[in-house]
Formats: C-alpha cells, sequence, structure tokens
C-alpha cells in the first residue's frame, strides 16, 4: 500500500448505534464481564465492537502484536488475547495480575519508572487494590437493610461470575495470546520504534492533558510499523473543545481531531445530532447499561438516563504517517 492509499484508508466517524446488532461480539463481551464480574463502561459495547471489526477488516489478525494504550483492567485487552491477539497493555498506573486472570491467560508485569509525571485521572485508577475485607462488610450493613434487592442481585452477580470462571478455567487456552502489563505513558510508550502491528485505545485518549494530546499521536505514530494502523475511540464534542468533570476526560470536535490527526475532511463522517439521537433513544443500550449507571446521579449517564448524556463516542482510524503532526 502506497502513501496515497493509506491516506484514503484513514476515517473520523461517530459510533453508529447499529454495531449493537452484532451478536456475535456481544455475546462475547458478555462472556469476559462474566468472567470478571467486573462493570462495563456505558458506550464500551460500541467501542469494543467498532476496534474489534476494525482490526478485522483491516486485515490486522489473530498473532498479531497490538498495544492497547490506556487498557487498564478493560475487557479488549482480554478478548483480543483470547482471539489469539499477543497485547501489550499500557497504563500510567500500577496494577497487580487479576485473580479472575488466574489459570486463562499468560500475563507478564513490566514495570517502569514514571518519574515526575502526573495525572490527575491516577487517583481513580487504584488497580489492584481494595478496602479492608472486614470494613467492608461492616459497611454492607445499611446498604442491604435498606436494599436488599441489590444484595441480592449482587450476590446472583458473583455467583454467576463464580460458575463462569471455572467453566472458562477448565478449557484450553493454548491458542490465546499473552497480554504483558507495561507501565508508561501515552508521550513516553517504552517501547522501540515500529514495535507493534496496531495501537488500539478504547476511550482513554480523552483522559490524556489537552497540550499532550498531539504529542501522543505522534508517539503512537512511533511505534507502529510501517504497515501498522491505530484505531483510537474517544468522545466527541458537537461544537467546541470541553472538559468534563465527571469523567475527568476531554470531549473534542471533528475540527480538533482533523488536525491533531491529519484527516481530511471528505474522509469524516460526523452527523453528531444524528448519531447523539441513536445513542440516546436505544433501548437496547440502556438495557445493557451497567446497574452502577442506573443508580447514581453524579456519573456521565445521570441514573442511566440516556437523554442526559453530553458527548458521544468517536472512531479514528489512522495510518502510519511520516511527517509530524503539528
Amino acid at each position: 500500500m502506497n502513501l496515497k492509499e493509506k491516506t484514503m484508508n484513514d476515517l473520523i466517524e461517530l459510533l453508529d448505534i447499529g454495531l449493537l446488532e452484532d451478536k456475535e461480539l456481544l455475546k462475547e463481551i458478555d462472556h469476559w464481564l462474566e468472567v470478571f464480574n467486573w462493570p462495563n463502561g456505558w458506550h464500551y459495547d460500541l467501542d469494543i465492537i467498532w476496534i474489534t471489526r476494525q482490526l478485522e477488516n483491516n486485515n490486522i489478525l489473530p498473532g498479531a502484536t497490538i498495544l492497547d494504550a490506556g487498557a487498564g483492567y478493560g475487557m479488549t485487552q482480554f478478548l483480543l488475547a483470547a482471539r489469539g491477539y499477543n497485547v501489550i497493555s499500557l497504563d500510567f498506573t500500577h496494577r497487580d495480575f487479576p485473580k479472575k486472570a488466574k489459570g486463562i491467560f499468560d500475563i507478564e508485569i513490566i514495570e517502569t519508572d514514571l518519574g515526575s509525571f502526573e495525572n490527575e485521572y491516577m487517583e481513580y485508577m487504584t488497580y489492584g487494590k481494595s478496602t479492608n475485607a472486614y470494613m467492608h462488610i461492616l459497611k454492607s450493613v445499611p446498604k442491604a437493610l435498606l436494599n436488599p434487592r441489590k444484595v441480592i442481585r449482587n450476590l446472583n452477580k458473583k455467583l454467576k461470575s463464580y460458575i463462569e470462571y471455572h467453566n472458562e478455567k477448565t478449557k484450553n487456552h493454548n491458542k490465546f495470546g499473552e497480554i504483558k502489563f507495561l507501565r508508561g505513558t501515552f508521550n513516553n510508550i517504552p517501547l522501540n520504534d515500529k514495535a507493534v502491528d496496531a495501537l488500539i485505545s478504547i476511550s482513554a485518549f480523552e483522559h490524556n492533558k489537552y497540550d499532550d494530546m498531539p504529542g501522543s499521536i505522534n508517539e503512537f505514530n512511533r511505534i507502529i510499523k510501517d504497515e501498522g494502523i491505530m484505531f483510537i475511540t474517544t468522545s466527541a464534542a458537537r461544537d467546541k473543545d470541553w472538559y468534563q468533570v465527571a469523567s475527568k476526560g476531554w470531549n473534542l470536535t471533528k475540527i480538533t481531531l482533523s488536525r491533531w490527526f491529519n484527516i481530511s475532511n471528505e474522509k469524516i463522517n460526523f452527523n453528531y445530532d444524528l448519531q447523539y439521537d441513536g445513542i440516546s433513544k436505544s433501548k437496547k443500550l440502556f438495557e445493557r447499561l451497567d446497574a452502577y449507571y442506573k443508580e447514581k446521579n453524579n456519573l456521565t449517564v445521570p441514573n442511566g438516563d440516556l437523554k442526559n448524556i453530553e458527548y458521544i463516542p468517536v472512531g479514528i482510524r489512522k495510518n502510519k504517517y511520516y511527517e509530524t503532526n503539528k
């Protein structure tokens, strides 16, 4: 593929609610969510389906090495490793080996020194840490008295997860790819040039510092191979870039994304009002919302009401380029 053909393959598009019609992938997502008993972000089904199908459609196939930028304990890395991809899982916060990954995934933890790096989002990411078990039980007693249905639902969810996890452990995982937990930042990835076949990022780019974002794109570009592609989902804004306190993240306009990723207007599908309407009215998306969103009013989806969302997800596909972003 020559440079012109690669440029033609670039894309910015708002994620369409129709992605939820992919029953096969939803089943995979649900399986790994149940194994780990973790909640899913309100639009992550759309993000995961979009990126997984983008990898397939652009000939990034199992066996390839993928960097998952800002992966945390996100479900995508496990889903892709189960499909046979080798995943380098990048995050700026320390992570322990997930208990529910034991006996299923081959995970190597690589720690690096971040020096003086700071990001306010880090205080929310305490992977592998938990409160004292005794205190947790004491705190749960009044909640159980006030909302017994919630307690029963949570117990049923844990039981289902226990069964799903132990069933998965009995399977053959020889065809699974390996996962490396690598500590690093978007602007200083501790990898050599051209180290990976592709880069993905699921709703993490927006948590970077605004002024650092163009540099992050250049760093992403540095570590993908000459035929590599980056697939990024982030938060889209209608009229202007703005910072949302609840999510600790930036929402970015078509103009900003076009400039930073150097993607021309004819390769952009950005009808904000149309896609917002489809997402905000989706019964299927509401049904799949984790109870976590439906029970709180201070989140990005207050009380689980999709009509109150303030941003929608957008996907960026960018091929390897040879000029520095400005």
